[in-house]
């Protein structure tokens, strides 16, 4: 019982935090406090930075969701095996494309390192949301 109420406290803290930064991408986009968050500088005249607000408000809608879904999941975690499962899944994938990032480009600011390794590591919460399923 305690190990559930700890994953569900993890998937909160998780959730919040996609909501919040949903919530927050999906408002200001790459408006010039925010792209200075994100270390860039915004001129909505390039096209490339009209492209990039609107992904940004985009996955920041997905992000959003997932964090809804998240806590929607939270207090029947342990029946929760599919959905939860896809959404660890899609989370990592979305870390794995974080790593390349870095590869690509370097090392982002830190908070950036912290959703990371937030990101990848969730097969492992599969794994202990898995072990409260059985018990």
């Amino acid at each position: 019982m305690m190990s559930k109420r700890i994953l569900q406290a993890i998937l909160a803290v998780i959730g919040l935090i996609a909501i919040i930064t949903g919530a927050l991408g999906i408002v200001a986009g790459m408006t010039t406090d925010l792209g200075d968050f994100y270390g860039v500088s915004v001129s909505p005249s390039i096209e490339g930075n009209i492209i990039l607000d609107s992904n940004l408000r985009y996955f920041s809608g997905v992000w959003l969701g997932l964090g809804l879904i998240l806590f929607w999941m939270i207090p029947s975690i342990e029946r929760q095996k599919l959905v939860f499962r896809l959404m660890a899944i899609m989370i990592f994938i979305g870390g794995v494309g974080r790593v390349i990032s870095i590869l690509s480009f370097g090392v982002p600011s830190p908070v950036f390192i912290v959703f990371v390794l937030l990101e990848l590591l969730f097969p492992v919460l599969i794994i202990w949301q898995n072990k409260i399923s059985q018990s």
